[in-house]
């Protein structure tokens, strides 16, 4: 199943729905968000901290990105992946689409969630430890991009 056609394009079409939905919402809402073409929706030129990584699963918090974690609540509100920096507190941050050939070794078909133990990183174990956050990310459609679909998050018992 790892490869089958079918299913990439199910998950494309899937992937090209939300972002035509989410760009409806934010239509209207701010002229400072540009949008990409309609299976991407992207914030250009943020400011991020300089631990930001490209692949970074990142929260914002103010008018700053900072990687996200699922530790807790809190750190574990991702808004979006940064796609690429233009210097060490500038980046691109991908709200919901395909990421593009920025990673390698994801496993295909693969759904990934939020690290709890790595700040901004994706792991295909759920959380499972006391006070983790479950945060679903989205799932893979070849070793290097991800289909990202942020989802609710749930916390664990303490």
């Amino acid at each position: 199943m790892g490869h089958d056609p079918v299913m990439r394009e199910s998950f494309q079409k899937l992937s090209d729905w939300i972002c035509r939905d989410l760009a409806q919402d934010l239509d209207g809402i701010s002229s400072e968000i540009p949008v990409s073409p309609p299976d991407a929706i992207l914030l250009r030129d943020c400011l991020c901290d300089v631990s930001v990584y490209i692949g970074a699963a990142v929260k914002s918090f103010g008018s700053i990105c900072y990687n996200a974690q699922a530790d807790s609540i809190a750190n574990s509100r991702v808004i979006g992946f940064a796609i690429s920096k233009s210097s060490a507190t500038r980046c691109d941050v991908l709200l919901c689409g395909q990421t593009g050939d920025i990673y390698s070794g994801l496993n295909v078909s693969d759904d990934y969630f939020l690290s709890p133990t790595v700040a901004g990183g994706l792991q295909t174990a759920v959380p499972t430890g006391a006070g983790h956050v479950v945060a679903f990310l989205g799932r893979t459609i070849s070793a290097k991009n991800l289909v990202v679909n942020i989802a609710l998050r749930l916390q664990r018992a303490l």
